[in-house]
């Protein structure tokens, strides 16, 4: 930077003179010129007096990026751990919904605002899961033949019955009832149809047993001979609650080929 010399009272007009005009000459060396193009370092610009136009996000250092994107994001500063959403403008601003830290699901109104982590997920889930078992085997049947087994069903049309009561802890839709057998149908692949067919009620004294009748039909799995079964059959118990007893009977509708010969063995309620 070009020094400037203050004139003092005892110069005389010569060096006066000479002082004005090495300052001058100093000014000249230094002055910027509108078609300069000059690097200024060390400076610092007010941009609320100072417009800058045209900056682009290339001009902007790149340790002072987190991306190479062209565009900068414009938004509102949300809340600590808010997840952040786009609105209409195209702005980036709070959702006013939170990520769950306790691992743990809300209350499930309409109105929560936490979401919930895949440990929080998955803790619910298990919680909902059946973890309990309870068996009836099957205790009679019409036209088939009782073994060690269970019923034998050797004709479409035979019947296999069965009683149960259903424990404390039951409750539907979490709930599974399932038919229980196996095949011993000689040809590979062959289905089964059955029409489960129930009755029960409250077990309480001096209250109408035959509550509630429900019925469904079914289909087994393809099966090789000797292949157990398990299937669903809570379709026929839609209204069934803790407590109930009843029966149901297990009719074999249709065989997709080969031989009617299928064992069933019992009902199991997973709660």
């Amino acid at each position: 930077m070009a020094i400037i010399t203050a004139l003092q009272s005892t110069d005389t007009g010569a060096e006066s003179l000479t002082i004005l005009n090495t300052n001058d000459a100093n000014l000249n060396t230094d002055k910027i010129e509108a078609a300069d193009t000059v690097t200024l370092t060390n400076k610092s610009i007010d941009a609320d007096n100072n417009p800058i136009t045209n900056l682009v996000t290339t001009n902007i250092k790149s340790t002072n990026k987190t991306g190479a994107d062209l565009k900068l994001v414009t938004g509102t500063e949300g809340a600590d751990t808010d997840l952040a959403q786009w609105n209409a403008d195209g702005d980036l601003v709070s959702s006013s919904k939170s990520i769950s830290t306790d691992g743990t699901m809300g209350g499930g109104s309409a109105t929560n605002d936490v979401v919930p982590t895949e440990l929080a997920v998955e803790t619910y889930v298990q919680s909902q899961l059946p973890t309990n078992n309870f068996f009836f085997e099957c205790s009679n049947g019409s036209g088939g033949v009782n073994n060690q087994y269970g019923y034998t069903l050797n004709s479409v049309g035979d019947d296999a019955w069965m009683k149960f009561i259903t424990p404390t802890g039951f409750s539907l839709p979490n709930a599974t009832i399932s038919l229980i057998g196996f095949s011993l149908n000689s040809t590979s692949g062959a289905t089964a149809t059955f029409t489960v067919s129930s009755n029960f009620g409250a077990f309480a004294t001096n209250e109408a047993f035959q509550l509630n009748t429900d019925s469904d039909t079914v289909t087994s799995p393809a099966l090789d001979q000797n292949d157990l079964f398990s299937v669903d059959i809570s379709g026929a118990f839609t209204a069934l609650e803790a407590g109930d007893t009843g029966t149901i009977s297990v009719n074999l509708d249709s065989v997709s080929a080969g031989s009617v010969s299928y064992i069933i063995i019992g009902l199991l309620i997973t709660y």
